[in-house]
């Protein structure tokens, strides 16, 4: 602290001299006196470091305070040049999105059809009434007069509109689905009050219909699928490829196979607002690209067809779930593919309530389940076909080879019985295919006495080969691959053992071995072509590009082939199908009946394919818990097949 200026007295005689005459001398003068020697003694005290008034700035003060004063300049004008050169684009942009909206062009959804061209789907314009949060008006008055408007127009109750309205968080800056499925007439009265209501967007798009034909065909959902709302997880796994809260996906077979396919890409609107958020007019609009068109490769017409054939028996039999697939033969194309029950996707695509959506998932039945890829079941005799063709290939049978079938066999205790008391007789592999003689297929699979089997390891070659305990390929989502059980699976899962009473129950299709009616469709085409296992596919064509086609060629002897078709044949000419005789067109097939539960009954089966010389089609029945494949399956069999003949149908 600076010490305090010394107070000079005033009868000091430095500061006032006497001038010996009795007084001091003159005002003026001693005022000049004064300020002289008050400077005198001032230059005095400084240069003896004493006392003066005033304050005390030295060199190094005087550079502090220069710098300091420099970096304030400095920082305030680096702050400036940032804010204008290196964020000027950035403000700019926020200054231009509070003077633009960017609102995106829904793109029209490309149309699904059937292999001739019948439309399966269609587009529709669909309005929703959306309301920004922020933008609503605080009043209670005014918010009551905003509802009693949107009341009036959409024709809801006013006191329901109110509850919605005074129950959206103020603070959300998104805007919020109000109300969706708003007719045009309706969003063109709320787009007229939008106008002079910030809070409210009505906004256009596409909804999908499936409502192209005056007599619906229920069976086509599970392949065509649906479109429904996007839920939270498919927004977060797609909202970097561009997808909204507020968009449609599909949900199930082809339009969720094919979405990427099927979506197109939005368009983008750039309207300029006021202050208030109200549209002046647009500015630019980037148009939306319809997506791309998808042919099926499934007839509309056999698909009805398969689908009132399957109806019509499980009818009869006071059943209500079964299976039907058709599948070209030399393409792998599927024709139709029927699972019931099934629902209607036009109903999923309007929007169900909750009520009927539980009600839907509770169903026993699992009408949402597509049983053709994702049904499992042990195939029990349709896949001795299989069989017989491995063991002819390995050479553990010929055509000659005959084993007598006297009701079945026994190991130690066990005891494998045939189907018919008393068994077959004496039969070669065309007669045991046609009477689905278990005792044939026993032996050639697991060996019997002086006969060679195939073993499990061989066994496993050849269903592998088939395409079992795979995946088809199939372009549909939700296939189940089934199962070959084997010896390491076996005490993997169940700690046990394999025994030869395992392979012979695999022989004849029981046991633990699961298929789908797809897989057995595949491998009967593969048998009636010669070899070749085609890729099956539901989709034919996208715009003007074909589906590519693709196999694999099971490595057998032409003669195999040939010695299994003929067995089939002989199926319905005097074997398990000969129901099937009185076709205008030669049918080889094979029935099935397949043991699952100890209180249920069977299900039951039918594999075939036609014309028998020149092989177009092969068709695969399932019915579940059906019994008797020869009495329940068969029938529904033979109607498609008598479709097909009426309608002199051929494939290009």
């Amino acid at each position: 602290m600076a010490k305090q200026p010394r107070l000079f007295p005033m009868n000091d005689p430095g500061l006032f001299p006497y001038t010996g005459k009795g007084h001091f001398d003159a005002p003026h003068a001693r005022k000049r006196q004064w300020l002289e020697n008050a400077y005198v003694e001032g230059a005095s005290a400084l240069e003896q470091s004493h006392d003066y008034v005033g304050t005390s700035l030295t060199r190094r003060m005087y550079i502090f305070v220069v710098i300091v004063v420099m970096s304030v300049f400095l920082v305030l004008y680096g702050r400036v040049a940032w804010l204008q050169v290196m964020q000027g684009s950035s403000f700019a942009s926020v200054a231009e999105s509070n003077r633009t909206r960017h609102i995106a062009v829904a793109a029209e959804r490309g149309v699904i059809y059937d292999r001739n061209g019948v439309p399966l789907t269609k587009n529709l314009p669909r309005f929703s009434l959306y309301i920004a949060p922020r933008s609503l008006p605080e009043g209670d008055e005014d918010r009551e007069s905003l509802a009693n408007t949107i009341s009036s127009i959409l024709q809801r109750p006013y006191d329901e509109v109110l509850t919605d309205v005074q129950t959206l968080s103020i603070s959300s800056d998104r805007e919020v689905l109000l109300y969706e499925n708003v007719s045009q007439k309706e969003a063109i009265a709320l787009s007229v009050t939008a106008s002079t209501m910030p809070a409210l967007h009505v906004v256009s798009g596409i909804k999908r219909s499936y409502e192209v034909f005056d007599d619906p065909i229920e069976s086509i959902s599970h392949v065509v699928g649906y479109e429904g709302k996007i839920s939270e997880r498919e927004y977060q796994d797609r909202s970097e490829q561009g997808y909204a809260k507020t968009d449609y996906i599909g949900k199930q077979g082809v339009e969720v196979r094919y979405e990427d396919v099927l979506r197109g890409v939005k368009g983008d609107r750039v309207v300029e607002v006021n202050s208030r958020g109200l549209s002046l007019g647009i500015l630019s609009e980037e148009s939306p690209v319809q997506g791309h068109d998808v042919t099926l490769t499934l007839d509309s017409n056999l698909q009805r067809a398969a689908e009132e054939a399957l109806v019509k028996g499980l009818g009869l039999n006071d059943k209500d779930r079964g299976v039907v697939v058709v599948q070209a033969v030399h393409t792998g194309e599927i024709l139709a593919m029927v699972s019931m029950p099934g629902f209607s996707h036009e109903a999923f695509a309007r929007g169900l309530s909750v009520d009927e959506y539980q009600s839907i998932l509770d169903d026993e039945r699992r009408p949402l389940i597509n049983r053709a890829v994702a049904g499992l079941y042990p195939s029990g005799s349709i896949i001795k076909p299989v069989m017989a063709l491995g063991a002819l290939s390995e050479g553990v049978i010929s055509d000659r080879t005959t084993i007598v079938s006297t009701g079945g066999i026994s190991v130690g205790p066990w005891f494998f019985p045939d189907w018919k008391a008393g068994g077959h007789g004496r039969v070669d592999v065309k007669e045991a295919i046609a009477h689905s003689v278990n005792t044939f297929f026993y032996i050639i699979g697991g060996g019997y006495e002086e006969q060679e089997g195939l073993g499990v390891t061989r066994i496993n070659k050849w269903l592998t080969a088939f395409g079992f305990g795979q995946s088809s390929g199939v372009d549909l989502l939700s296939e189940k691959i089934g199962l070959i059980p084997d010896p390491q699976w076996k005490k993997d899962v169940k700690n046990e053992e394999w025994y030869v009473g395992d392979t012979y129950n695999l022989s004849i299709g029981q046991g633990d071995l699961l298929i789908t009616p797809l897989q057995i469709t595949n491998a009967i085409s593969a048998i009636a072509n010669g070899g070749k296992l085609y890729q099956p596919h539901v989709v034919k064509r996208i715009s003007d590009e074909e589906a590519p086609i693709s196999y694999s060629q099971i490595d057998a002897p032409d003669e195999a082939f040939r010695i299994v078709q003929d067995g089939m044949r002989d199926t319905v000419v005097y074997g398990s199908a000969r129901s099937m005789s009185v076709l205008p067109i030669m049918v080889a097939g094979k029935t099935g009946t397949a043991q699952w539960s100890s209180i249920n009954e069977p299900h039951a089966w039918f594999v075939g394919f036609a014309p028998y010389k020149n092989p177009q089609i092969a068709v695969t029945v399932l019915v579940e818990e059906g019994e008797e494949g020869s009495r329940v399956a068969v029938p529904i069999a033979r109607d498609i097949f008598e479709w097909w003949a009426r309608h002199s149908y051929r494939l290009d």
